[in-house]
């Protein structure tokens, strides 16, 4: 059963009262209301922001030519509940939970409501002073990419390291929300080795893929580099950068030397000419 449009004033007025704290609304409306139905607080939240949207109080339900099943205020008022207390929690989830026949009638109440699912961004946690150092770093490369071909001779490198942590699945992990909250989910997987896969582009060029069974020290790395080496054309050699990121192994003394030996000053890394930031991921 719907609410009245009288309920929806009601509820409304004192949303306002309370000057948009809807936990403070809820309370004052099972004041105010005792013998009413007492909607939780995100429903008040979601009328507010329907009607400055769509500007009606009433949910905008769409005619699939089918009577909806279970679609009731109580269900719906129990969906929002859940995402409000786990926004993370999954639609299949939330209709087992409640008895709904399909996850599909649990996206339609959210999405009737203006939530939408947001995404999350992997990223590495930032320590003190990245930010410093990842500033210098665009604004040296800024300083080069006036010459249209520099970022095409450079070429950028990294390895993936594979874990017993386990796979955080981006696409299947979201957020529930009216805005998008930008969220971040931190990696570290630079600190640690087991299994690893080394690639390299260069213009659209792929170099690579080179296995790493054992853990990557710097005697791997430079195995790595000399496959690499004697298989580029000598005219891409002697016109290339070549980009080094801060792991250990790549910042050993006679890892540096060797990309020196070979590149001069062409090369951006750790302590290198062009220097590489911490904790930055080509993405």
């Amino acid at each position: 059963m719907e609410y009245t449009f009288a309920e929806y004033a009601d509820m409304y007025m004192t949303f306002g009262l309370c000057e948009g704290n809807s936990r403070l609304t809820e309370a004052e409306y099972r004041r105010r209301f005792p013998n009413r139905r007492h909607p939780c607080r995100m429903t008040f939240v979601r009328l507010d922001q329907r009607l400055r949207v769509t500007g009606s109080f009433v949910p905008q339900h769409h005619n699939a030519g089918r009577p909806r099943n279970r679609r009731t205020v109580y269900v719906e008022e129990e969906i929002l509940r859940a995402v409000e207390e786990n926004p993370q929690i999954s639609t299949r989830e939330i209709a087992h939970n409640l008895n709904v026949p399909s996850n599909k009638t649990v996206h339609q109440v959210l999405q009737e409501n203006l939530l939408r699912p947001f995404r999350f961004t992997k990223v590495q946690p930032l320590y003190a002073g990245d930010n410093i150092n990842r500033t210098a770093f665009c604004n040296t490369i800024l300083q080069h990419v006036q010459n249209e071909n520099f970022l095409r001779r450079i070429l950028w490198s990294d390895e993936c390291t594979f874990t017993r942590d386990g796979v955080f699945n981006s696409h299947n992990s979201h957020y529930w929300a009216m805005e998008n909250p930008k969220l971040k989910y931190e990696i570290g997987h630079q600190r640690k080795f087991s299994v690893n896969v080394w690639m390299g582009i260069i213009n659209h060029n792929v170099i690579g893929p080179i296995f790493i069974q054992n853990r990557l020290n710097a005697a791997g790395y430079l195995e790595i580099l000399h496959e690499v080496l004697d298989n580029l054309p000598l005219a891409r050699r002697q016109n290339m950068l070549f980009m080094n990121d801060g792991a250990p192994a790549h910042n050993a003394g006679n890892v540096r030397q060797w990309i020196t030996d070979n590149f001069g000053n062409n090369w951006i890394g750790r302590n290198g000419p062009i220097p590489w930031p911490a904790r930055c991921h080509l993405i």
